[in-house]
């Protein structure tokens, strides 16, 4: 057995132990180890070390089996794709820093077991990404109608609770806007997310190679987008992006007119396209993560039941956030859960709440860190990753 085969195997086995104890942890408490990510991280650089060395023998002779110079280039490419992406979920308010950290770790240690993998360099992170929130997702639809189904052979009134949830959201919108107010906004987000894709697909012509190949996947773009909608939702309603997103339209049909005038009706129609498919993701998506994980998952709290470390469901951030008086010991809340001094203001601000009685929406948390393994698991398995079968 060579040395690059040994440390392969040793990358290998230590990710599916290391792995496996990080997932049980989390699905028993729904945190993950600091000393335990610390581990990985210290484990991970012994591992890169070894290699480094033994690419070094083999270029002295000494060794006859090897990585290449340019595929560590390749494992810091894929690391640092790796942090963004953790650091967007994490930012984003998906999922907690130690499930970042897990994910981040997770997806530098894989190519170290399996040098070839699916994705390498430039899309192994999405992939994983993209395996992750579909086993979870799938998980988490059959659990739904599983106990929704049970609930309801047992005449439960709260049987598909969800469902009717979601309806009612959607039914609110309408109802908070008339009809013409709730159209404006539809076209608008319409418009945005058209001239998102416009861009992307004239990046992919005109701009740098390395540009280019970075957007040409329209799923990053969907990642990006689905992830921080929040943020982007805000930016969107901002006069300064509808002033952009006047004079990018304008740009395009002007320019377009005159420098790609065959192209520029492929461009609208694969826009439309991506427009289209993304809206159709983001409903289903938002559906799945806040009425079947989250709901499913949360419990209220009133005041004196407050404690360091609740984590707040999404609608409750939304809630404090638009409420003058309390939402700046919010603006920076993520998934981490509540620090003493945001429990205490927030103990405090229920008080002022239907005489003393209010209460807020709280989730148990989600283990993320499982689906994270779960998605790493499928490409050491199968070397390739379920989006393979998308074809977006």
């Amino acid at each position: 057995m060579s040395v690059l085969s040994a440390l392969e195997i040793s990358a290998l086995i230590f990710f599916m132990v290391w792995g496996f104890f990080i997932s049980s942890q989390d699905l028993k408490t729904c945190k993950v180890s600091n000393k335990k990510i610390v581990l990985g991280l210290y484990v991970f650089l012994i591992l890169i070390s070894a290699q480094i060395l033994n690419t070094v023998l083999g270029n002295m002779g000494r060794t006859e089996i090897y990585l290449d110079k340019i595929y560590f280039y390749y494992l810091a490419l894929n690391s640092a794709l790796a942090v963004m992406g953790g650091m967007v979920l994490w930012y984003g308010e998906i999922w907690p820093a130690g499930d970042a950290k897990f994910y981040m770790i997770s997806v530098s240690i894989m190519p170290l077991a399996l040098p070839e993998a699916a994705g390498f360099p430039k899309y192994l992170w999405i992939s994983v990404m993209i395996n992750t929130f579909v086993a979870a997702g799938i998980y988490a639809v059959a659990r739904f109608f599983y106990e929704s189904y049970k609930m309801k052979i047992s005449g439960d009134n709260d049987a598909f609770k969800e469902i009717r949830d979601f309806r009612e959201k959607i039914k609110s919108f309408f109802s908070e806007n008339s009809g013409k107010t709730a159209a404006k906004k539809i076209i608008h987000i319409f418009f945005s997310l058209g001239v998102i894709f416009l861009a992307k697909q004239v990046a992919n012509m005109y701009l740098m190679a390395a540009i280019g190949r970075s957007f040409s996947k329209a799923y990053i773009i969907y990642f990006l987008l689905f992830f921080g909608w929040e943020k982007a939702g805000k930016i969107f309603e901002k006069k300064s992006w509808k002033m952009i997103m006047i004079i990018l339209y304008v740009s395009y049909f002007v320019l377009g007119s005159l420098f790609f005038r065959q192209e520029m009706l492929a461009h609208l129609y694969k826009a439309l396209s991506n427009v289209l498919k993304f809206s159709v993701i983001l409903t289903l998506g938002r559906f799945v993560l806040e009425y079947l994980v989250e709901k499913k998952n949360s419990y209220w709290v009133s005041s004196s039941e407050v404690k360091e470390g609740m984590v707040l469901s999404s609608s409750s951030i939304k809630s404090l956030r638009s409420d003058k008086e309390i939402s700046v010991f919010f603006d920076d809340y993520y998934k981490d859960g509540i620090d003493k001094e945001q429990a205490e203001k927030l103990s405090y601000w229920l008080l002022k709440i239907d005489g003393g009685k209010g209460k807020i929406e709280m989730v148990k948390g989600y283990p993320f860190a499982l689906w994270i393994y779960v998605g790493c698991l499928f490409i050491l398995i199968f070397n390739k990753s379920i989006l393979s079968f998308l074809k977006l």
